[in-house]
């Protein structure tokens, strides 16, 4: 009869290693002619909800013997928990960097917007600022505009810059306890740029 033992499937004098899967499966077997496999023996697996693989030779000479349940790999199926955990846990983190990254600043009692489209805007104007030392420009905030010369622009440009790479160092810190496995969910309220 066949069996499996220890993820090895043995039927008569043929032995097959199984996957170790984080779910259980149905195991398959056939008895096929042995031009199709040498070992006359077809063997399929069927995780939950998917369609059963059958062999591919003429039906006539396959004969279904036996199914068998292959259970779940413990080790496996913590490292897949594990893994998925992780993965969920990265996003909330990107999120959380990219919803601060854009939450704007306050520089010299200035509201400054910090989205991608305005860290563009501020760049283009520090560069300016640079090319040409006497630039002075309006700068439109939340409470309205401003008048910023050359070094104030370059100050606020230094200052987002700042701001948003403080935000990336967060970032990493946090996936870095991650893979490590020591995050946790308070910390994504913990060591953001102000």
């Amino acid at each position: 009869m066949p069996e499996i033992i220890d993820h090895t499937l043995r039927i008569a004098s043929h032995s097959e290693v199984l996957p170790r899967l984080a779910q259980p499966a149905a195991v398959h077997v056939w008895s096929v002619p042995a031009e199709y496999r040498a070992s006359g023996y077809y063997v399929s697996l069927q995780l939950g909800g998917q369609p059963i693989e059958l062999p591919a030779c003429d039906y006539r000479d396959a004969t279904k013997i036996v199914r068998l349940e292959l259970a779940a790999d413990p080790d496996v199926a913590a490292a897949a928990e594990r893994e998925a955990r992780e993965q969920s846990d990265r996003a909330l983190i990107a999120e959380r960097r990219y919803l601060i990254e854009v939450g704007g600043v306050i520089i010299g009692g200035m509201p400054i917007d910090t989205g991608r489209d305005s860290q563009g805007l501020i760049t283009g104007a520090a560069l300016q600022a640079v090319i040409e030392p006497e630039y002075a420009l309006r700068w439109k905030t939340s409470d309205g505009f401003v008048e910023l010369a050359g070094q104030q622009i370059l100050g606020v440009a230094s200052a987002v810059r700042a701001h948003v790479q403080g935000c990336f160092n967060r970032e990493a810190a946090l996936l870095d306890a991650v893979a490590a496995g020591s995050f946790d969910a308070a910390m994504l309220d913990e060591g953001w740029p102000k």
